[in-house]
């Protein structure tokens, strides 16, 4: 199994022990899973390890918060310290549906920690790292059972959805050795096994690259990855089996990767920014080669379903009470 999600993943970590005498392990052991999935355990893990993250603060008050908030270079950002901490009903919509806010003063902040702390303060405030969109970069690599990196991928987000605070749904296959390298000395520290998806963004004043995340899965475009000739379940289906590595094809750069309905809802940020014309937009769609997340003319299948079901949802919600 391969899971994509956080919710997939946590759940066959948690049951590991039990499904152990019938399935071949692929993934990073549990606690380590636990600890990345956690953003204010892997804010100590990184601290620990010396990893290249920006400085994070992790509240667990008010009190504290009202403390930090004045000392903080804004913007800065806030996250849910894991994906269901905020998604208690009596949440504010706006903050229970982000995967994380832009912070402009520090009010902002304690406005954020206000609406939560009700149901536990469990967030983490980061500083920003200056740069648009197009600095995010994400590198997928599969360390093997013993230790060996077998492979590593580049992607480089150009449009991302919600913008600014989202997962990558307009994005281009590309080789940085430098990145990469880096990518597999920080899995090296951390003493991992299995497919990571590591998350960075490029200083838009130093160059550096900061460490956001790692994501002890495949990414939700590993479709890019594949089609790039990195098949990293492949290589973790062969070293779960105990069989030889293959080599790999030669991969292909400047491939792009298009989430049809997220992309679009996308560039619609973008141009209320004016960071985007709908003629830029709709010039990025003709790039090739594309690989689309549903959409394919050998197996349209999923791609009607998904539209005949958008379809029945919003006559659904336009239809009298």
């Amino acid at each position: 199994m391969f899971p994509s999600a956080d919710p997939d993943l946590a759940a066959l970590s948690q049951l590991r022990e039990v499904v152990r005498p019938h399935v071949r392990w692929t993934m990073a052991e549990p606690a380590l899973v636990a600890a990345l999935m956690d953003k204010r355990a892997f804010s100590e893990l990184a601290v620990r390890a010396g990893l290249p993250v920006p400085r994070t603060f992790t509240p667990t008050t008010l009190e504290e918060a009202e403390q930090i908030a004045p000392g903080l270079t804004y913007p800065a950002i806030v996250k849910p310290s894991h994906p269901t901490a905020w998604k208690h009903p009596e949440i504010p919509r706006k903050i229970r549906s982000a995967k994380a806010i832009v912070l402009a003063s520090g009010e902002a902040l304690l406005e954020v920690c206000r609406a939560v702390a009700p149901w536990g303060l469990e967030l983490i405030v980061q500083e920003y790292v200056p740069g648009s969109d197009e600095e995010h970069y994400d590198v997928h690599a599969f360390i093997d059972q013993q230790g060996q990196p077998r492979a590593t991928f580049c992607g480089r987000k150009w449009r991302i959805h919600p913008p600014h605070v989202g997962s990558g749904c307009y994005v281009e296959s590309l080789h940085e050795p430098a990145l990469e390298a880096l990518s597999l000395d920080v899995l090296r520290r951390l003493d991992y096994r299995g497919i990571a998806n590591l998350n960075f963004k490029r200083h838009a004043v130093t160059g550096e690259f900061k460490l956001l995340e790692i994501n002890a899965r495949v990414s939700q475009w590993t479709i890019l990855t594949t089609r790039s000739g990195v098949n990293l379940p492949w290589l973790a289906y062969r070293d779960a089996c105990a069989l030889a590595p293959q080599p790999l094809p030669q991969r292909r750069t400047g491939v792009w990767y298009l989430s049809g309905k997220n992309d679009l809802r996308a560039a619609r940020g973008y141009v209320r920014e004016g960071l985007l014309s709908w003629g830029g937009y709709l010039g990025s769609l003709v790039k090739r080669p594309m690989v689309y997340q549903v959409l394919s003319l050998r197996d349209p299948g999923p791609a009607l379903r998904l539209t005949l079901y958008w379809i029945a949802e919003k006559m659904r919600l336009r239809s009298p009470s």
